[in-house]
């Protein structure tokens, strides 16, 4: 009698455990409201950007509140209308209208004739999966809302591609454009901010936006230099030329040499590359900050001096003198020089304002920003007032370059 007194009280035990569990383990409520699609297409302003989501499939997770969370940064048909009209007649899908000549509908027309191939074949034209790499450079997997978005951010998209965001007054600013002052050719403005959706956000743009296609800032177009990582210690290639080592005293670590005959760092008569800014960041040991042997590779912001830059600084007369008078300087002594130039992560120049202060890679230093109208200048620790940046907001996806006229100097 007493065994089954025990068992009965066990069993009630365990049933009042089972229903204390039901009730914390609830499941979960179904996201309510209109998707992310339902609202686009409800829009009168986004008709091409709903039909292109359509013909590319897209829709399809956009649509699907299982699919998790958006955000969408739609371009209005205006700006569907303005980039169609780039367009030339090779890039266009057979059938469309004469280039320079579309509206609304000619684009709907254009996104309903995508193909992947046509006839007779064209390598130029669009296609669906040309226009579905767009669309996903606009498209990121979680939902960011505009309070969210507080300027020096690289966010990466659905394409994989690296959209940049940047807030100016009540404005999101992408890539770094902005009105009137350092329009980028590849950014674009927010027209409307924070539509909620079920599964997303959605911010209309002002423009359709082209995926950014530089990987990296050490690519040959800007900084050019790369790493071997499958020596020890690593090698450092500037320019197409693979520097070499040499030991000035032993025990002392081989360091990168300059002007040895067998391996001359590169020069040129231009001025305006970075040849020399490339061969101190080998001779500094700074290469392997840029490039790790890890992706995604950090984000830096690099304000890059001119080759011109850095023979003015030198007091030399030309790019061979320069690599001279580099090679003279200690690792350490570069590295000073160069870490004033470094911002870890990305800084836009819509991310800038007048009189701000910015700390750089050089523990305690920081160099200030002087902007009047459309020219950006930067004084410097030791007061210098004449450094200007002569091209901004080179982007990749791993970095952004701003070209300055003078080299900084941190005392």
């Amino acid at each position: 009698m007493k065994k089954i007194i025990t068992f009965a009280a066990a069993l009630i035990t365990g049933l009042f455990f089972v229903s204390s569990c039901s009730d914390n383990f609830k499941e979960a409520a179904v996201p309510t409201g209109s998707t992310i699609v339902k609202l686009a297409d409800a829009n009168p302003d986004l008709d091409i950007l709903t039909a292109a989501l359509t013909k590319t499939g897209l829709a399809t997770s956009l649509a699907n509140v299982n699919s998790g969370s958006f955000t969408v940064f739609a371009p209005t048909d205006a700006a569907f209308v303005a980039y169609f009209n780039t367009l030339t007649i090779a890039q266009l899908p057979p059938g469309s209208a004469a280039p320079g000549t579309f509206d609304e509908a000619a684009v709907l027309a254009a996104v309903n004739l995508l193909a992947n191939s046509y006839t007779p074949a064209s390598a130029s034209s669009i296609t669906i999966n040309s226009v579905s790499g767009i669309l996903s450079y606009h498209l990121i997997s979680s939902k960011i809302k505009s309070s969210a978005i507080t300027g020096s951010q690289g966010f990466a998209t659905i394409n994989g591609a690296r959209l940049s965001l940047s807030k100016v007054a009540d404005k999101v600013v992408l890539n770094a454009n902005r009105t009137g002052q350092n329009v980028a050719a590849n950014g674009g403005q927010s027209v409307a901010l924070d539509v909620e959706a079920s599964n997303g956000v959605i911010h209309t743009i002002d423009k359709v936006l082209i995926p950014v296609s530089n990987a990296n800032i050490w690519l040959a177009s800007l900084l050019n230099f790369s790493v071997n990582y499958g020596i020890a210690p690593p090698a450092i290639t500037v320019y197409g030329t693979v520097l070499k080592r040499y030991v000035v005293e032993a025990p002392a670590i081989a360091t990168i040499n300059l002007e040895d005959a067998t391996a001359l760092a590169p020069v040129d008569a231009s001025g305006t590359n970075y040849n020399l800014l490339s061969m101190a960041i080998a001779r500094a040991e700074l290469a392997t900050l840029f490039i790790t042997t890890s992706t995604p590779f950090p984000e830096y912001t690099v304000f890059a001096p001119t080759d011109a830059a850095f023979v003015t600084f030198l007091g030399v007369a030309d790019e061979a003198a320069a690599r001279t008078a580099l090679n003279a300087k200690t690792p350490t002594e570069l590295a000073n020089i160069l870490k004033y130039h470094v911002i870890p992560g990305r800084v836009l120049s819509t991310d800038l304002t007048n009189n701000q202060v910015v700390p750089t890679a050089l523990t305690g230093k920081s160099f200030t920003i002087k902007i009047n109208g459309a020219v950006v200048a930067i004084t410097d620790a030791k007061g210098n007032t004449t450094s200007t940046i002569t091209s901004i907001d080179n982007l990749t996806n791993a970095g952004v370059v701003h070209r300055i006229d003078k080299v900084l100097e941190s005392n």
